[in-house]
């Protein structure tokens, strides 16, 4: 069975990794998105092919907060980046 996974929508952002962090360029739109560290190393996860369940098991084992919390965290951002268009699922 495929797994779901996020990719980057290459069409429609580009991004570059300045001093740690993440500055994405939305295409149509021309503006910038600046991700805080966490975010940043969230987004090097989804462009490696990482699923959510993968990408919080990482948080999880890198800071000390709790699964559920985490969770929902990174499924918001997710949904965040979804809804800008940032990124697209596809099968694994």
């Amino acid at each position: 069975m495929a797994e779901l996974v996020y990719e980057i929508d290459k069409e429609k952002v580009a991004w570059r990794k300045i001093e740690g962090e993440v500055t994405i360029l939305d295409k149509k739109t021309a503006e910038f998105f600046n991700l805080n560290s966490t975010a940043s190393q969230i987004w090097h996860l989804i462009q490696h092919g990482e699923t959510v369940e993968s990408i919080v098991k990482y948080l999880v084992k890198h800071f000390d907060i709790e699964y559920k919390i985490i969770r929902e965290d990174v499924v918001s951002l997710m949904k965040e980046f979804s809804q800008k268009g940032f990124i697209k699922l596809h099968e694994k």
